[in-house]
């Protein structure tokens, strides 16, 4: 049986919630979405060095690995789950997680779920093995990546799709095998 609204407790996965791109923004207006209806919304990111505290009332804080390109900003890949952030995760007791991006976060999240029997999804919000390319490093950690990339996606049973053109099969470098939904 589907909870009420107000009774919803989703807990978003992802990388870039405070770097503004076209991901961040779609997250943003999904949870004032679900803020809207009531639900209950926590997000598990990393964050910048420079963050206003005040601005992580409802984040679950997480280490990353800054991106060592100069133009890649403030983006951070997350590297894991912690004790502390697992208590954390535990103690707000989800009724379903959205992950985002294929980080190594988001990895142990899903395996999270699967020990503790939380329904999950997630979102493909770009084709991450493009960004090798535009590192110039597809001809060293390609294949791995390539792996990698569809290992996570396998695990999850629906990934949802923001535009139809991104739902297209042909722009992805990985054939992945779950459904993809266009929202």
């Amino acid at each position: 049986d589907r909870p009420a609204d107000s009774e919803l407790r989703i807990l978003i996965f992802t990388a870039t919630y405070f770097v503004l791109d076209g991901v961040t923004l779609t997250i943003r207006r999904l949870e004032s979405h679900l803020r809207s209806r009531g639900a209950t919304v926590k997000i598990v990111s990393t964050v910048p060095d420079n963050i206003d505290p005040n601005l992580l009332k409802d984040v679950i804080v997480v280490p990353g690995i800054k991106i060592p390109f100069e133009h890649a900003g403030d983006y951070s890949f997350g590297v894991g789950l912690d004790e502390e952030t697992i208590a954390l995760l535990e103690e707000f007791n989800p009724n379903i997680v959205h992950f985002t991006v294929p980080d190594f976060v988001g990895l142990e999240g899903v395996k999270w779920c699967q020990r503790n029997n939380i329904a999950y999804m997630g979102t493909w919000h770009s084709n991450y093995c493009d960004y090798l390319k535009y590192y110039f490093v597809e001809w060293l950690l390609g294949p791995g990546f390539h792996r990698y990339v569809k290992g996570f996606f396998e695990q999850l049973p629906t990934v949802y799709v923001p535009t139809p053109y991104v739902r297209c099969p042909l722009l992805f470098d990985v054939a992945l095998p779950v459904s993809l939904v266009f929202v």
